[in-house]
């Protein structure tokens, strides 16, 4: 094979605004250039994901269905595929009509979920399957052989801020994410309120889909922002320290931290719950502290509002830490060498 020649490539994933979509595949396409693989994306045209909607649900499912059929068709005119998750979410529809060999990419614990056995019939027909994690990796590698490759952060983009804050007037901490996540804020709502009322002019700021319900912390304590690709960027640099609650479960084991890096990335510390790769990447140097309860939320919170020399600190370690272990630039050789094996033990 040439560049001329190249190996091609059919790409299953779920929809295009899929965030596994965008940070696991996208990503890498304009960088897949120099090596022998052409990518073409057959995306989900109707989305994986069913509407909450029963009407709108029993329109999407048809036609969902013919369109996963097709692709998984379409896909047999190619070298190889890449597959990311399910073609419909949590089930195993048109998977066995792929004939080309199959590159199967997973970031979360798919096996929890409803018809969980749904992943592992793909992953068993699959020649190698990318887990975002250990915790998903030592499941799957029962079912087949198995890659880790991490949820890459491009720091070109998630960058630091021209200026870091190093005094404790308007301090903001920040979290991130869909409002699918807010379950896990409100779980430590109680502290955060702590911190406020020790901080009188620190704010927390979140960025989502929609705003957040609190009910301990005061209206005027909480700024809202809208994220949207064009802003996000702007407004985690503008936070003094990011945070990460989880619950202590498998479903969040299965979790690829990429919250967390992402306020790394731009220079932030971190304060997340010691949850699975949470913990991993908390190994790998000073770049923020675990809180397993409130007491500890609240004291890690006040400590790096109060001692912004140490803020300062990890967040450079942290940005140090995702460039070396998790940037685009450091996962790209792993992806090319997941098509690579797939493609030479077709």
């Amino acid at each position: 094979m040439t560049k001329d020649n190249p190996i091609r490539v059919a790409a299953l994933t779920q929809g295009v605004n899929v965030a596994s979509r965008r940070f696991r595949l996208e990503q890498y396409l304009p960088r897949l250039s120099n090596t022998l693989f052409k990518i073409d994306e057959l995306i989900s045209e109707f989305g994986s994901y069913p509407p909450s909607n029963i009407g709108q649900k029993l329109v999407w499912a048809p036609r969902t269905l013919l369109n996963s059929y097709a692709r998984a068709r379409s896909a047999n005119a190619y070298d190889m595929c890449f597959l990311q998750r399910e073609l419909v979410a949590t089930m195993y529809t048109f998977e066995s009509y792929i004939h080309r060999p199959i590159l199967f990419d997973i970031d979360d614990a798919l096996f929890l979920a409803t018809r969980g056995s749904s992943s592992e019939k793909i992953a068993k027909k699959s020649k190698l399957i990318i887990c975002g994690n250990d915790f998903l990796a030592n499941h799957y590698c029962k079912f087949g052989e198995v890659t880790i490759i991490p949820t890459p952060v491009d720091t070109s983009r998630y960058s630091l801020p021209d200026q870091m804050k190093r005094d404790n007037l308007d301090l903001i901490i920040g979290w991130s994410g869909s409002s699918g996540g807010f379950k896990y804020l409100y779980f430590i709502e109680r502290a955060l309120k702590s911190v406020l009322e020790l901080n009188p002019s620190v704010t927390l700021k979140i960025i989502s889909d929609s705003p957040p319900k609190f009910t301990h912390i005061p209206n005027n304590r909480v700024r809202y922002v809208k994220w949207t690709f064009e802003n996000e960027i702007e407004e985690l640099q503008d936070i003094d320290i990011g945070i990460m609650p989880l619950n202590d479960n498998n479903w969040e084991k299965g979790k690829c931290s990429f919250k967390m890096l992402t306020y790394m990335a731009v220079g932030k510390p971190v304060v997340v719950s010691p949850v699975g790769m949470n913990c991993e990447i908390l190994q790998r140097g000073l770049c923020g502290t675990g809180a397993g309860n409130d007491d500890e939320w609240i004291g890690a919170l006040d400590f790096y509002i109060r001692d912004r020399r140490s803020a300062h600190a990890c967040g450079i370690t942290g940005r140090a830490i995702v460039q070396e272990f998790y940037s685009l630039e450091a996962n790209l050789p792993k992806f090319v060498n997941a098509l690579n094996y797939v493609y030479d033990n077709r």
